[in-house]
């Protein structure tokens, strides 16, 4: 059927077919132009017919004072009515003659169309094509649904460019914004992380490398290029090097070379993954998709926090190389200068070296306990009397319940002597020890002094 379509001669029936067509809508307008006519013929010979102008305007009676007169007049308007009734009949004459005209003119047109049907069809005859009208119909169809894919591909272009509009702007100005305020969380997270290690006198060191945590990015990129046979070491490149938008920017650009030299790995590599990406970016009916590489633009590359623990002298090592109690130690210390909240401690010695109690703990709470409120549980005289608690609970406990001793200040006597038994194992012991230390201070009160001091 293609094949009969293309014909030449099948070209000139839908040209034919069209006049056709035209034939037929002069052929109704004239006939209504006839059929006017006709009827406005029989207007005026029926408007004349019946105008009666004579009895219209009867004798007069000449006994009346001014018959003569009437008289003069209606011979006046008789003769009026004379002349109108010339120009009725001059007016059918002019009637008659545009009808006859006009059917002069319809039966040309007749004859000449007829003629080149005539022409047409043995032109058709002589080609030897069968069936011309079934397949002129069929090729008016097609002539049709190709006008009307040809209008759906104007209004998709329409759509397209305003796709690529938007995409412009998506990459160009909107991805940048989202992008700057991460800029800005950014800077707010570095100026905590400052503040934080001055707090802790540098014990503790805190930084913060902007979009250093990738590992959602490169989950992105390995699902982005499944199938395309991309080894890990390329994908990790990809996602090492370079932001989500600088990605989509090289795909949808097909940017091979940019692409490999940004991210370090070879055009051809770079090449397999913008082709897999736009050959699998298409939806069943095979138009273009690229939703899930635009999705990717808005994969967060999150800042790493690095928290670093000093060691000894200027040495700082980071978490992941410390120790559990050295980890804890890290912990606990951001955890007592930050925030304006209560914090509650459960055993900190547990996991602490007693140096770091007293240094860390007990300094840090001294020096903040009339801005924060601290809660310990602890078997530690550091935690509980070098902190300078204000409230001391001391608790016993039977196999099923526990209960409050004693509570108050450490300058209450029955708080301070159960503290003693429960915390230094009693007087004796506490004396005991004292003798075996043989320490002796100058000014006892300048031990208290010199804590304060150095904060």
């Amino acid at each position: 059927m293609l094949d009969l379509l293309m014909h030449p001669v099948y070209k000139r029936t839908a040209r034919m077919s069209r006049p056709d067509k035209i034939k037929m809508r002069h052929y109704r307008l004239l006939r209504s132009y006839k059929e006017a006519i006709v009827t406005l013929r029989k207007e005026v010979q029926d408007f004349f017919d019946n105008i009666a102008i004579e009895e219209r305007f009867e004798d007069p009676e000449m006994d009346t004072p001014n018959a003569t007169n009437i008289v003069s007049k209606r011979n006046e308007l008789l003769f009026l009515a004379k002349q109108f009734s010339k120009a009725g009949a001059s007016l059918n004459q002019a009637i008659e003659s545009a009808e006859e005209q006009l059917n002069k003119y319809v039966e040309s047109w007749k004859e000449a169309f007829s003629k080149a049907r005539e022409r047409h069809d043995k032109t058709i005859k002589d080609a030897g094509v069968e069936n011309a009208s079934a397949i002129t119909s069929e090729l008016n169809k097609a002539t049709t649904q190709i006008e009307r894919v040809q209008k759906e591909l104007q209004r998709a272009k329409k759509a397209a460019e305003k796709k690529s509009e938007i995409e412009a702007n998506l990459r160009n100005q909107w991805i940048p914004k989202y992008n700057a305020c991460f800029g800005e969380i950014y800077k707010k997270r570095v100026r905590k992380a400052d503040s934080l290690t001055e707090s802790l006198n540098a014990f503790v060191r805190i930084s913060v490398r902007q979009m250093a945590d990738r590992k959602d990015f490169t989950e992105a990129v390995k699902r982005l290029s499944r199938g395309s046979r991309l080894q890990m070491p390329e994908l990790t490149a990809i996602a090492a090097t370079m932001t989500p938008l600088e990605l989509t920017k090289h795909i949808t650009d097909q940017d091979t070379q940019g692409f490999a030299k940004r991210a370090g790995i070879k055009a051809d590599k770079a090449a397999t993954l913008i082709e897999h990406v736009w050959e699998t970016s298409r939806d069943t009916e095979g138009n273009q998709l690229l939703s899930p590489l635009y999705g990717i633009m808005f994969t967060e590359l999150r800042d790493q926090v690095i928290v670093e623990l000093k060691v000894h002298d200027e040495a700082y090592k980071p978490m992941e190389e410390l120790s559990v109690g050295s980890k804890c130690t890290a912990i606990l210390s951001v955890a007592l200068v930050e925030g304006s909240y209560p914090l509650i401690v459960d055993q900190p010695e547990d996991a602490l070296d007693n140096p770091f109690v007293f240094e860390q703990i007990v300094k840090t709470v001294r020096r903040s306990k009339t801005e924060r409120q601290y809660l310990f549980a602890t078997h530690n005289s550091n935690v509980a009397v070098a902190s300078d608690a204000d409230l001391i609970y001391c608790l016993t406990a039977t196999a099923s319940r526990g209960n409050v001793d004693k509570h108050g200040s450490i300058d209450q006597l029955s708080t301070r002597d159960r503290v003693v038994v429960n915390l230094e194992g009693g007087k004796n012991a506490f004396a005991l020890r004292s003798q075996k230390y043989d320490i002796e201070f100058d000014d006892p009160y300048a031990v208290v002094l010199s804590v304060s001091e150095e904060d």
